[in-house]
């Protein structure tokens, strides 16, 4: 196809000023192919213009990346994709509660494609109408009220607590890789609030209220930082792991019997 493309490159345009071609995960090409590429990056035609996209710029040959200018794309933030969602549902006239953007924003993880194809299930999902228990269903997320209810039993060191939501968590059938996902990003939340609770706009899985204030104000940061170490020991875990559930278990365990002990006190004893 490359040499495909390079034979019509030689041709102007018909119906624009110029020929744009999109070469999506251009780190797939084999050598041929970049060699076959390379010579009309050399001499490229008056009016062609390559876009070269990809997640592995690493794996570019110097060759071509000599050749090239590069932009590096950042994720969309939570606030902007919700924006445009808000756009378009208005631009459709389909009526939505505005808690649920922030969930299906949260799941697109900085990419406004994923983030439109998430929205588009969840319209057809409610009837023409975008819901939080909707937008909840299709992306496999949890509430923020049960998220507290488990970071209580954590505080309370409650480990029948911790254990019974994560068992009526995982019998509805929510992913658990879904679940480790969350309470990483709510811990982080927790953790970014205590210590600049005016920067609210850098909260991505939780929303600021009561309820999550007054946790951030019980639950010491030594016990976010312990609860995030093996939340991330356990994701690594699963996923060589036909069970998932079973480190789950022993995470919520964990977890619910950390405790926060009080630094040591040196004193100097007189000699």
């Amino acid at each position: 196809e490359i040499r495909d493309i390079r034979d019509k490159a030689k041709y102007a345009p018909t119906s624009a000023d110029y020929k744009v071609y999109i070469i999506d995960e251009v780190h797939m090409l084999s050598t041929g192919a970049f060699n076959a590429l390379l010579k009309t990056l050399e001499e490229p035609p008056k009016n062609v213009i390559f876009i070269l996209a990809t997640t592995e710029p690493h794996k570019i040959p110097l060759t071509i990346i000599s050749r090239t200018q590069r932009f590096d794309f950042k994720r969309i933030s939570v606030k902007d994709i919700c924006a445009r969602m808000v756009y378009i549902l208005n631009q459709e006239k389909i009526g939505f509660e505005d808690a649920a953007l922030p969930v299906i924003a949260r799941v697109a993880e900085g990419g406004m494609r994923d983030a439109l194809s998430i929205l588009d299930q969840v319209i057809s999902y409610g009837d023409d109408m975008v819901t939080v228990a909707n937008a909840m269903s299709v992306t496999g997320s949890l509430t923020q009220e049960l998220l507290l209810s488990y970071f209580d039993a954590i505080i309370m060191n409650n480990t029948e607590k911790g254990l019974s939501i994560l068992q009526s968590i995982l019998a509805e059938g929510k992913d658990a890789a879904r679940f480790v996902e969350d309470l990483i990003l709510f811990s982080r939340d927790l953790l970014v609030y205590q210590q600049a609770p005016e920067m609210l706009d850098l909260l991505e899985e939780a929303s600021a209220d009561n309820g999550f204030k007054e946790l951030s104000q019980k639950i010491p940061a030594k016990t976010l930082y312990s609860v995030i170490t093996i939340l991330n020991e356990t994701q690594g875990e699963m996923r060589f792991s036909n069970h998932p559930d079973i480190y789950l278990e022993v995470a919520t365990v964990k977890m619910t019997q950390l405790r926060n002990e009080a630094p040591a006190v040196i004193q100097e004893v007189p000699t």
